[in-house]
């Protein structure tokens, strides 16, 4: 900050200092609700996937793909995927494909290294217990 933005008048220091205050009582009235809504979630959605697991166990068994419903579909589909590439998965897969360690080495640090930055800013309220 310049020197400017410091040298505030006393009331201007109050108005901030005030409204500063305000929105911290606000972040943490807000934080505790979403704590509490995220507890309700987390439940709902255990026992959202415990149905979900006996609705497809079901579904495989009679070998259908598919239940028609008032709202609409209900359907069973498998996926396939990649999980993410992990170092030791990386460094594996690298130590069969370079008989040198020295390659190895340079291959792992290059891909290591060029990996994108990402920053992430944000506040955290940790509640006294």
């Amino acid at each position: 900050m310049s020197d400017d933005e410091l040298n505030m008048t006393d009331d201007e220091f109050s108005i901030l200092k005030d409204a500063l205050q305000d929105n911290i009582k606000d972040y943490i009235q807000l934080d505790n609700e979403i704590n509490v809504l995220k507890s309700h979630v987390k439940d709902k959605s255990a026992k959202r996937k415990e149905i979900s697991q006996k609705i497809m166990e079901s579904m495989e068994k009679i070998d259908i793909n598919h239940v028609n419903i008032k709202e609409g579909r209900l359907v069973y589909k498998v996926t396939n995927g990649f999980k993410n590439i992990s170092k030791k998965t990386l460094t594996d897969s690298l130590k069969k494909i370079f008989d040198d360690d020295d390659k190895f080495q340079d291959a792992f640090k290059t891909i290591l290294s060029t990996r994108e930055a990402k920053e992430t800013k944000s506040i955290a309220f940790k509640a006294n217990k």
